[in-house]
């Protein structure tokens, strides 16, 4: 969520005074207080000086306040509690900007009871129905993380219809790591593998929230529908019309259609009975042993629901399975599969063990070709009454790579901000450099000014909001343009995926860039002689 962050203090008065006010068991000198310190100008505030299960809401507010009293343009940046803070402190004060990140803002209905983690004294001080009756004096702009696991997204998207907020929705969890500059995700999802920069985002007002999630609004509900891959739909179909379902696995990159054509193969097996008969988990949250013994097997041992032979049980993300639960999976396939079959999905097949594969029937999804990427988004663009020009059709091609669901949220997040999409405005809400503009950077190196090269880099990671592992695939796609020999073309690449594991370790983005650059400006004038 850190560049979505950024990208939204981008559009906040620069005359702004930031403060963050860090969580229930944070610090305000814990990691995000650092990275909104050093990247934001915002000053942490020391909200407690007791323990937090001690901690009284008021007298948080009231420190709050002794803060910005004299301050006339404020913007507070709250995360979990702190965002519950934030706003609290706008219904009693002239704030111009709240920006919470799964603000822990209960909606009225919550039994605060079967809320665990924190004391009932507390709880019952934080549940505040005015914050979603009184009307606050300012802009509040919320981010939820569809990953989060602390605050449920469902209290943020009632405070932004009763406010009629802004809401950023990312895929992604909410919490940070640091190393060096580069700012990144939680250690756990790096360890899962996943992409350590927002996968997916889409802006929505807080009216209409859930009608206008467009990955899920325009999600396939039938096979027919399934966007690419003719071959594996045609099989699908044929399974669902005989009633009989192999072990399967669907390997391939994220946004090609795996997760959609599992559902929409259930809801063709199973019609109306599909949620009692189907069971999904992402293998990357429960990937342990206890889950294969404990969830999947207590569901693939009862009976199907009504006239079915069989269930399915989906394992999401099922290639970062530890390896002994991957062994206990392979024992609970073989058992059960007189009444349960399982379809496993997973970025690379390679990562599942033999035994497992040798049980199921695999089906390898490419991404999705331009022609149909810009089928879908034609479709999109006619139900939302969108103008999208061709050059616009272009830029969504080119910034998905192939992943549907990147396309949908990009169109979504232009839409955003103008019917008429053009690639102009695509690049620039999309954290996405202009390939002629990489282009640039590297002839500009090549050539053998390095400054104007540097001076160059900086432009774009400000203009862009990039980060440095942002930057560098897109040096990477950029060099194959270039019209050097092959054999020059071969020692960039090298010199780029040397700087790429640098990155990716924690090196600092700055220092390794301007690295690049340098062996760029130094292979320029080889070439040269």
């Amino acid at each position: 969520m850190w560049i979505g962050a950024y990208q939204v203090r981008m559009t906040v008065d620069s005359s702004s005074k930031f403060y963050y006010i860090h969580g229930y068991l944070s610090s305000p000198d814990g990691i995000k207080g650092q990275l909104f310190h050093r990247f934001f100008d915002a000053y942490p505030i020391t909200y407690r000086t007791v323990p937090a299960d001690q901690l009284v809401i008021n007298d948080c507010l009231n420190e709050i306040h002794k803060v910005i009293a004299s301050e006339n343009n404020v913007c507070l940046i709250g995360s979990s509690l702190g965002g519950l803070l934030a706003a609290k402190t706008a219904l009693r004060h002239k704030i111009n900007t709240c920006i919470l990140l799964n603000p822990a803002l209960i909606p009225p209905a919550v039994d605060i009871t079967s809320i665990q983690g924190m004391p009932q004294r507390i709880l019952k001080e934080m549940k505040d129905d005015t914050l979603f009756n009184d009307p606050i004096d300012g802009r509040i702009i919320i981010l939820l993380g569809t990953k989060d696991e602390v605050v449920p997204n469902d209290w943020g998207i009632a405070f932004a219809k009763a406010q009629q907020a802004q809401v950023h929705f990312y895929h992604d969890d909410h919490r940070f790591s640091i190393h060096g500059s580069a700012p990144r995700y939680h250690p756990r999802f790096i360890i899962t593998k996943r992409i350590n920069h927002i996968l997916s985002y889409t802006i929505f007002s807080g009216a209409d929230a859930m009608d206008t999630i467009w990955i899920e609004k325009y999600r396939p509900k039938t096979l027919d529908e399934v966007a690419g891959h003719p071959h594996i739909i045609e099989r699908l179909q044929a399974y669902a019309k005989a009633k009989n379902v192999p072990h399967l696995i669907f390997a391939g990159p994220a946004g090609t259609g795996k997760t959609t054509s599992v559902l929409a193969l259930s809801k063709e097996l199973y019609g109306k009975t599909w949620k009692q008969n189907f069971n999904e988990l992402n293998a990357s949250d429960e990937r342990g042993i206890e889950v294969i013994r404990g969830k999947i097997k207590d569901f693939a041992r009862t009976a199907p629901i009504g006239n079915n032979p069989f269930k399915i049980i989906f394992l999401d993300e099922a290639d970062a399975l530890t390896p002994p639960a991957q062994a206990a999976l392979r024992r609970t396939i073989e058992r059960y599969t007189h009444i349960c079959r399982f379809i496993l999905s997973a970025n690379y097949s390679s990562k599942i063990i033999e035994p497992i594969q040798s049980r199921c029937t695999v089906f390898r999804f490419r991404p999705l070709t331009g022609e149909d990427i810009t089928k879908y988004m034609r479709k999109i663009a006619q139900k939302e009454k969108l103008t999208i020009t061709p050059d616009g059709l272009e830029t969504l091609i080119f910034v998905s790579q192939g992943d549907l669901r990147k396309a949908i949220n990009v169109l979504q997040v232009g839409a955003s901000v103008s019917k008429k999409i053009t690639a102009e405005l695509l690049f620039e809400t999309s954290a996405t450099a202009k390939p002629d503009d990489v282009h640039e950077l590297i002839a500009v190196a090549l050539k053998g000014d390095f400054m104007a090269a540097r001076k160059k880099l900086y432009d774009l990671l400000i203009q862009y909001g990039l980060s440095g592992e942002d930057l560098i695939k897109q040096i990477h796609r950029s060099i194959y343009d270039l019209s050097i020999p092959d054999v020059k073309k071969v020692k960039l690449i090298e010199q780029t995926g040397e700087i790429e594991f640098r990155l990716t370790e924690g090196s600092n983005e700055h220092i390794q860039l301007e690295t690049l650059l340098a062996q760029f400006a130094l292979a320029g004038k080889n070439l040269k002689e």
